[in-house]
């Protein structure tokens, strides 16, 4: 058994360690999709071939797409002109703390909890991430500072609403919704109710409530929809337009996914940058 050992112990010391090229692709292949979104990135500048490989990783279908996201984002000329104006404003925030907050109350999308959990920070599409300084939200917002194309989101814990609406089973099917009750979500626990019939409410409509939705508070009177009951549980993921009395219409949808609404504020960024005049300096 002492004879045995000692010849390992021999053996390993004239042989070289196994670097990361030395792996068989499909041991490769089967590590990759264990790894979160940042290691996704990391793995495509170790060498060629894992670059190669990582678009035939079977990967989660969320996280694939946020990949490739991330992918035009860095490529994006507007993306590297409008991060020097961004990147100072970044802070670190406790993003598991964030999402248990946010999920304390509501089943939020896997590809909300997805970008809080995995995007990386360095790559903030505009002003949309949670870790923003709030001085810098509020001067984006006011002053449309350069690099500011998106509306920001900087609300750190999340800021969440419950809303009742009437009126319709869907907005899809053309019919207005109209909110009845709007309850910060911080204030549900302490049995608080907000009615909204001074904001537009018709009184006189006897209409039995219907759709429930817990909504995120977006900049620029937007809200996503993170989840929903009676029927509201078909708009989550959903970016609406909303107006101060939170009545809702399908013409009122910004975006049908969280990364919809990113790719969105990437395109207008490209309009942005081809607007300025040092994007035209040859």
């Amino acid at each position: 058994m002492g004879s045995l050992s000692v010849d390992c112990m021999v053996s390993l010391t004239h042989t070289s360690l196994a670097t990361a090229d030395d792996l068989p692709n499909e041991l490769i292949l089967s590590i990759f999709p264990l790894l979160p979104l940042q290691s996704l990135i990391a793995a495509r500048c170790v060498n060629q071939r894992w670059r190669n490989l990582v678009p035939l990783a079977d990967l989660l279908p969320t996280r694939r797409k946020y990949l490739d996201f991330y992918l035009s984002v860095v490529q994006s000329p507007a993306f590297q002109e409008a991060r020097r104006a961004i990147h100072p404003h970044l802070k670190h925030f406790d993003r598991e703390e964030y999402l248990r907050f946010l999920t304390k109350t509501s089943n939020a999308p896997e590809e909300f909890i997805l970008w809080v959990r995995e995007w990386p920070a360095s790559a903030v599409c505009g002003w949309m991430w949670p870790g923003l300084e709030g001085q810098a939200y509020q001067e984006s917002a006011l002053h449309w500072m350069p690099g500011s194309w998106s509306i920001p989101i900087s609300h750190n814990p999340p800021y969440m609403k419950f809303v009742t609406f009437s009126g319709g089973k869907t907005p899809y099917d053309g019919t207005t919704l109209h909110a009845t009750t709007v309850l910060p979500a911080a204030l549900a626990d302490l049995g608080v109710r907000m009615d909204t019939s001074a904001s537009g409410w018709d009184e006189g409509r006897k209409e039995e409530a219907s759709i429930e939705i817990t909504v995120l508070c977006l900049g620029g009177g937007r809200a996503y929809v993170l989840d929903g009951k009676r029927g509201g549980e078909a708009l989550a993921g959903i970016v609406y337009q909303v107006s101060g009395s939170y009545t809702m219409h399908k013409n009122k949808i910004v975006a049908k996914s969280w990364l919809e609404l990113l790719q969105k504020d990437l395109k207008a960024a490209e309009v942005w940058y081809l607007n300025l005049p040092s994007a035209h300096v040859m």
